[in-house]
Parts: structure tokens; sequence; C-alpha cells
């Protein structure tokens, strides 16, 4: 029996949430006594505590953190003026705190080893400070730290603060592991960090749901979806990186091709990111044929609604769970070619993966597959397919544990 602790800061829904309460819940060893600390106000830890079916401990602090300060100051325009000038020296000062803020929370249970999620890299200044800070005090093997994003280069005025923490993360880390070989290959932009501590990776795995919630016709019914139309749904957040504005312009010209088509978006976002998109699809010509709705904790009914999903991201995809979720409920995908998209989604094995700047190429796969039911029936067979083989729960634990446990 060992104590694993998991750790890391979130500020939006979504993908992690599902990595965490999936490896949580097909974590391979019954006997290991699991527990999680997150950042209170993260919104999607409510959903996490839901989803869990085996007994985990939740912690949810209250520590300061850079990031909450820096969205709090942003409301008032001369306080976010003065923190942006003062940025590079001020995220610094709360990093060394974090440190030894850490320290209590960490040791509290005295856990065996340490689980470090983190949604990207820099990313979460809790999830690097956590790191070194049990290295510094738990006198426990280092801590694995896992990565769900693309490593970013430092800017011109952060280089030495950066490399120096790269310095110490990359000692203080048993070993770094990615979510996707591009993922992985894009610490080619932190090259101290790299040169001393190469990051690996696994790719993420969730757990197919059981039986059939609602038909079809209930589903879509649920969204106002026509029952004779066929559904082309997207779960993302509302970042300006995921594509919407270049899927909009696309869904235009799939209307006019296929009139039966609808456009289901879901997903969570800042206000002022969800207002962006709302007026795109306020000023679109088709849209009465367009639904909008925020965070779904439960994206079941999606699936059970969705003929095809589309992820239409421009920049800064390292894996794409979403994809996985469709491949598990045989719904087909077309994707663009971004990031770690091209691993999860091989062309013609459960849908298309097409350049992310070709909007005509986008359309011809989504147009081909609406007016094709048996193609659609094939790609969504090939990528449940897909999914047994490669993209479980089961195989991603097994995997993860093996390597927190070693």
């Amino acid at each position: 029996m060992m104590k694993i602790l998991f750790f890391t800061e979130n500020t939006h829904c979504g993908g992690l949430d599902t990595f965490i309460s999936s490896l949580i819940n097909r974590w391979p060893y019954p006997e290991d006594e699991l527990s999680l600390i997150c950042n209170e106000d993260h919104p999607g830890l409510k959903v996490i505590r839901e989803r869990l079916t085996r007994p985990c401990k939740i912690y949810g602090h209250q520590m300061p953190i850079y990031v909450q300060i820096a969205l709090r100051l942003q409301r008032v325009p001369l306080l976010h003026m003065i923190r942006k000038c003062f940025g590079p020296f001020l995220k610094y000062f709360f990093f060394l705190y974090n440190i030894f803020a850490l320290r209590p929370l960490l040791l509290k249970d005295r856990p065996d080893r340490l689980f470090v999620i983190n949604g990207g890299y820099p990313a979460g200044d809790s999830c690097r400070a956590a790191v070194i800070a049990w290295k510094l005090f738990s006198q426990k093997r280092e801590a694995v730290l896992n990565i769900h994003n693309l490593a970013s280069a430092p800017r011109w005025f952060e280089k030495i603060q950066e490399n120096v923490l790269d310095y110490y993360l990359a000692r203080s880390s048993a070993k770094i592991v990615c979510v996707s070989k591009a993922c992985a290959d894009s610490f080619i932009h932190r090259r101290v960090l790299n040169r001393r501590n190469v990051p690996t990776f696994i790719y993420n795995g969730i757990i197919a749901k059981s039986g059939v919630s609602m038909t079809k016709e209930q589903a879509k019914e649920r969204f106002h979806i026509p029952p004779d139309a066929l559904l082309c749904s997207v779960l993302a957040t509302y970042e300006p990186r995921k594509g919407h504005a270049f899927l909009l312009e696309a869904f235009q010209r799939i209307v006019r091709q296929f009139p039966q088509a609808y456009l289901l978006l879901c997903g969570y976002g800042k206000a002022d990111e969800i207002e962006q998109v709302k007026n795109l699809v306020a000023t679109s010509p088709v849209v009465r044929q367009i639904r909008m709705h925020g965070f779904l904790e439960d994206t079941s009914a999606v699936m059970a609604a969705t003929d095809l999903l589309l992820i239409p991201s421009q920049s800064f995809e390292s894996f794409g769970l979403v994809a996985v979720e469709a491949f598990a409920a045989r719904v087909p995908v077309v994707t663009t070619n971004v990031g770690g998209l091209i691993e999860t989604v091989a062309d013609g094995e459960g849908g298309y993966v097409i350049d992310w700047q070709d909007t005509d190429g986008f359309v011809q796969k989504v147009v081909m597959l609406l007016k094709n039911p048996a193609l659609r029936r094939e790609q969504g067979e090939k990528g449940y397919q897909r999914y047994k083989k490669i993209f479980t729960a089961d195989r991603m634990a097994q995997e993860y544990a093996a390597l927190v446990r070693n």
C-alpha cells in the first residue's frame, strides 16, 4: 500500500477534469490511499468530486496564487497596468511564497509519492512550486510532473528567471511526462530543462460510458435540434485558439451544400471569450441552425445527439481528449492538424485530419460524411476500435501507476 498525492492548479472546466477523474477511478492498486490538492476556486473541482467512484480525499486550498491576483486586478484598469509593469517581479515573489506555503499541504497526510498535473508549461505556477517544495521538504522520491499542453518559450524579460526555475525543476522531478509526442517535443523551447530531464509521453485515456441514457431523438430534442437534422458538435472552451471563427465561416458553406446540417457549440469560457463567439454566431447567415451552450458536466447527451464531431483548433493543441470521447461513442471526427491532434486522430481511422488553414478541405470532408451515412458508420466503428486499442483509461492508469510507484 502506498499513499499517492495528486496536485493540480486550474481555472477552466474541461479535459483536465476528465483526465483526473479517469486516472483516479482506474488507478490499478485498490489498496493505495489517494488524495488530491487543488485550488478551491477551480470551477471544475465540483465536476471531479461528482465523477469520482473510488475513495479519494480532496483538499481545496485557498493559498493565494499569482494567476488569481492577475485576474482580479484586470477589473481595475490602473491596477492592471501596474501589475503588468511589475508582473515579472511579482510573479516570482509569489512563486517563492508558494514553495514554503505548500509545505504543510503536501506533507499533511505523509504521502509516499507526489504526482503533479499541470495544464501546460509554465502554466500553473503552484504546480511548479509543488515539485520543488516536495524535493526540499518531503525526503521522498522526487515528484512526477505531468504536462497537458505545449510548452512555450519564456519571454525575453523572463529568460533569466525562467532558466533558473527550469534548472531546479529538472533536478526536482523524477520524470516529466506529457500527453503526446507533440507536447514532449515542444520542450525544445525550454532548453535548460530539456537538457537535464528530457520529457516522455503517455497518451490520455477515458472511461467509455456504458449503456444508453437517451435516444438520439431525445438528445436532439434537449438541444432543440429538429429530428431530421444532422448535428455537428464542438466541445471546446471558447478561447480564440479553439477556432470558432474558422468553424463558423466553414459552417456557412456546409449549410449551402447540406441544408439539414445544424451546429451545437458547448464549452467553458470567460465572459469576454463567450461574448466574442456570440457576436460571431449572431452575425452568421445561418444563425438559426446554430445552438450555443455553456460547459456541460456530462457530455453523454451531446454525443448521443451528435452525428459528427468537429475540432477546428488553430493553435496549441497537445492531444484532443474530446476526439477520444467521440471515438468511444462511435462518432466520427473531422479535425485540423494542430499539435497532438494528428496523433489522436489518424486520417481515415475514425475521421479525417485537415490542414488548419484549409477551409475548403474542412468543408469538403464534413459534407462528404454528412451525405454518406454508411461512411459515418464505418468511420465511427474505426474510431471505436482505435479507442479500445490505444485510448482506454485502464491502459493510461496502468502506465502512470507504474511510473509513479516505481
